[in-house]
């Protein structure tokens, strides 16, 4: 790894540094955007936390990458479909994963996520989770 290289990561096994822990995903978009949800919503909305109760498992394991992957779209697909307007396309955008876009891009203080410790919406971060929404998990 290129951190244990420049020995800002030290005494990590070696297992680790010879094949590094990968989020399983069928394309890169999924990847990256399995990767920004981990990093900013899996620490409250996983299978053990305080957030448990809400069926929403956005954190991934190193132990369990397929599992992990698989948990999380399948806890955005668990939902009803969101409603289509008449004359669309006959894929509908799953409802959680339609709402969870919104939140990530939300500005409205009450309603984004993260809730803490952000200010400016990450643009970025948002077009990833769209275009995994738009490419992967539609229906």
């Amino acid at each position: 790894s290129k951190l244990a290289a420049l020995g800002w990561l030290r005494n990590l096994p070696r297992r680790l540094l010879r094949q590094p822990p990968r989020i399983e995903a069928a394309t890169p978009t999924a990847r990256a955007a399995m990767g920004y949800l981990h990093a900013n919503c899996g620490h409250c909305h996983n299978g053990s936390g305080a957030l448990a109760g809400l069926d929403l498992t956005l954190a991934q394991q190193v132990s369990n990458p397929n599992g992990s992957a698989t948990a999380t779209v399948e806890s955005l697909l668990r939902s009803a479909s969101a409603e289509q307007p008449s004359g669309a396309t006959p894929k509908a955008i799953p409802a959680r994963a339609a709402l969870l876009a919104r939140r990530i891009a939300s500005s409205n203080p009450y309603t984004r996520m993260p809730p803490l410790g952000v200010t400016i919406t990450d643009r970025e971060g948002v077009a990833v989770i769209e275009r995994w929404i738009r490419e992967d998990l539609q229906r």
